[in-house]
């Protein structure tokens, strides 16, 4: 589950946006981002499965107060689905959940 959206309690998603290499932080010095491809990577190797098993797999921004704050990783393998939090300059995995029943 990703971050919930400032005061609603919901998860603020943003489909279509691109994913930056890199970013200005509040001081203006560059800040960079492990980009897409290596989020997805990170959540697929602690998942222990391949793009190629997946039935389709999301990676977005979640965002607070208008900053990206992880990168938010989904997928499916079979019945289950796969939910990640990646770290946006380490790629590290900040959480995840799994549900093994989705359908």
């Amino acid at each position: 589950m990703c971050l919930p959206e400032s005061g609603t309690g919901r998860p603020q998603r943003c489909w279509g946006l691109l994913f930056p290499q890199s970013s200005s932080s509040s001081s203006g010095t560059q800040t960079e981002y492990i980009g897409e491809a290596a989020a997805k990577a990170a959540a697929l190797a602690h998942a222990n499965v391949s793009e190629s098993q997946t039935k389709y797999i999301k990676c977005y921004y979640d965002y607070d107060h208008g900053q990206p704050v992880c990168y938010c990783v989904e997928f499916a393998v079979g019945d289950t689905r796969y939910e990640y939090e990646i770290d946006l300059h380490s790629g590290a995995v900040l959480e995840y959940e799994i549900d093994p029943h989705h359908s």
